[in-house]
């Protein structure tokens, strides 16, 4: 399975989802992806790890389906 990572995160994550089986490709860009090139380079994405700023419009999602998965790397506490 492949996972795409919109951003650089803990090289410990990044780490145990290789440990774990998942190919993981990570955006090296320190800036969030246009609609584009998310849907280029997650085109065969299984799942993806987005940040909170990180834009998802359903025109997006659409045309990601073998996407399975579009999870948050964020932290917070209320």
């Amino acid at each position: 399975m492949r996972i795409l990572i919109t951003r650089e995160i803990s090289e410990i994550a990044v780490n145990l989802l290789i440990k774990n089986g998942f190919e993981v490709d990570v955006n090296a860009k320190d800036r969030a992806l246009t609609s584009l090139e998310l849907l280029k380079l997650g085109a065969d994405a299984d799942g993806i790890i987005a940040m909170l700023s990180d834009k998802f419009p359903a025109e997006v999602i659409d045309k990601l389906p073998k996407c399975k998965v579009l999870a948050n790397y964020a932290v917070g506490y209320n």
